[in-house]
């Protein structure tokens, strides 16, 4: 009993000690806006590369249409959960000016990419190759968004 009174007054100790600045705060935040945005960008960049392999993938027979569209219908969703997440950081204002700018930089792309998916699978669908233009617009603009979003160029 005494050892726990020990380790309880010693936590209690180091918590009281230890001092809670809001540059340390501001620091975290920092940290956390700059993970969301690797993650966020690491997203965009796979469903890109995921949803052209499918596409590739149907093309060379690799894939049925019932696999290739099942496929590009998970990315567009994927796409879409998030546009919802990061629009809602926007809408509540958890983000600064400069973040938001970025953020919403992202929500198009995301936009594109469920689009580009979309119209695959409206080209599986129907055979109507109209679909394909837009497919093909789609991916050349949400490439063009992703290469400076994540400055590769």
């Amino acid at each position: 009993m005494k050892t726990m009174f020990k380790r309880l007054a010693l936590a209690v100790l180091l918590a009281v000690s230890v001092p809670v600045s809001a540059q340390n705060v501001q620091g975290k935040i920092s940290a956390l806006e700059e993970a969301l945005g690797a993650f966020s960008g690491q997203g965009m960049y796979l469903l890109y590369i995921s949803i052209g392999a499918t596409a590739d993938g149907y093309v060379k027979e690799t894939y049925d249409k019932e696999t290739a569209s099942t496929l590009l219908r998970s990315y567009s969703a994927i796409s879409k959960q998030f546009i919802t997440r990061l629009q809602g950081l926007v809408d509540k204002k958890y983000l600064s000016a400069n973040d938001v700018q970025f953020v919403k930089e992202m929500i198009t792309t995301y936009e594109l990419l469920a689009g580009e998916a979309a119209a695959y699978v409206e080209y599986l669908e129907s055979d109507d190759e109209s679909h394909l233009d837009t497919y093909n617009e789609n991916r050349n603009a949400a490439w063009a968004k992703i290469e400076t979003l994540l400055d590769l160029k």
